[in-house]
């Protein structure tokens, strides 16, 4: 008869913090999106015409491309680029169209203009690629203000420092100013700069240097939750500098998640499962869902210690042990939250 065994299971729960990339479930069949090109480059200028031409990518031909111009904040002018587009020799693995068309300072008067190509797909999603250009009667001075913001994307993760990039334009000595309010949930923010009054710094300040740039923002120090992270750039108004502002809606994930797990940490050998239970475990802000758990399950020997099984996914709570098995065993749980911290 063979004499009863132990299991025994020293529980590892992960303590440490670090980041990886934010996990997500996979999406089967999901498109990459529509790609555009736009061969002006941001700041181009001219008196009378500026000739815009570029690509389009994607898996099919978008339903809709067309390109929109805006002007103190107000759209004008534009046009229907689909019948415009031209099949061409492709660069990557999906089709690609080319297309054109000319802006005219006819049409759009002496301006600092925004000049944007939209592609909307048959799923509904737009991708839309914008560039600013100056478009100036002869002999007239214009400011040349300019502003954009290239990510991170609307409703990003942060956590520690987040790099803002863009592109910035200003006649006069000029400033970049960062403000920032919780938020109780999402909020779109909107494609182009707005003009504002005023420009107080209050959390930092960067010297503006035309063309384009990267701004760092700790926010290590601010608490979990949504926000409005507002970008300025702030002009000599007494010169005729104008003030420009861009909004990001960020979520920013500081806070790792609080794991409580719950079992055994020794039994006799018999047929019976022992239940992991690790139910409990949350993010303090972001709660329990959407939260990617990694069990790993290992017998330590002299020569390591080899995984003998790994199950992980999202919202796999809990974890079965066979007490069939003899000897000692750790069971480690590593718990992400959807912003990648653990």
């Amino acid at each position: 008869m063979k004499p009863a065994g132990f299991l025994i299971l020293l529980l590892l729960v992960a303590g440490f913090a670090t980041t990886v990339p934010a996990v997500q479930a996979d999406d089967e069949g999901a498109d990459d999106p529509a790609l555009i090109s736009i061969d002006v480059e941001n700041g181009a200028s001219a008196h009378d015409i500026i000739t815009f031409s570029g690509i389009v990518e994607d898996e099919t031909m978008p339903n809709r491309v067309y390109w929109r111009v805006s002007k103190n904040g107000s759209q004008f002018d534009g046009g229907d680029l689909k019948p415009l587009l031209t099949a061409i020799s492709s660069t990557s693995s999906r089709p690609q169209w080319s297309w054109s068309f000319d802006l005219e300072i006819s049409a759009t008067g002496g301006c600092y203009c925004y000049v944007t190509v939209y592609a909307e797909e048959s799923s509904g999603a737009v991708n839309l690629e914008t560039r600013m250009v100056y478009m100036i009667p002869q002999g007239v001075a214009y400011p040349a203000s300019g502003f954009l913001i290239y990510g991170p994307e609307a409703g990003s993760w942060a956590t520690g420092i987040i790099q803002v990039s863009g592109w910035a334009a200003s006649s006069t000595p000029s400033f970049m100013v960062v403000d920032k309010q919780i938020t109780p949930s999402f909020f779109e923010p909107s494609i182009l700069p707005e003009t504002v009054e005023d420009c107080q710094p209050t959390t930092s300040i960067a010297e503006n240097r035309n063309g384009d740039f990267t701004l760092d923002i700790d926010v290590s120090g601010w608490l979990d939750g949504w926000y409005r992270v507002d970008i300025l750039l702030c002009d000599d108004v007494l010169l005729g500098g104008v003030n420009l502002m861009h909004s990001l809606s960020l979520r920013i994930n500081n806070a790792a998640p609080i794991v409580k797990l719950d079992g055994i940490k020794y039994a006799m050998e018999s047929d019976e499962w022992h239940i992991f239970d690790a139910t409990e475990t949350e993010d303090p802000y972001w709660g329990k869902g959407d939260l990617y758990y990694i069990w790993t399950l290992r017998r330590p020997s002299q020569t390591g210690s080899v995984p003998m099984d790994v199950q992980m996914g999202v919202d796999i709570r809990s974890y079965a042990v066979s007490a069939s098995l003899s000897g000692n065993y750790t069971l480690s749980l590593t718990v992400y939250d959807e912003g990648g911290l653990s």
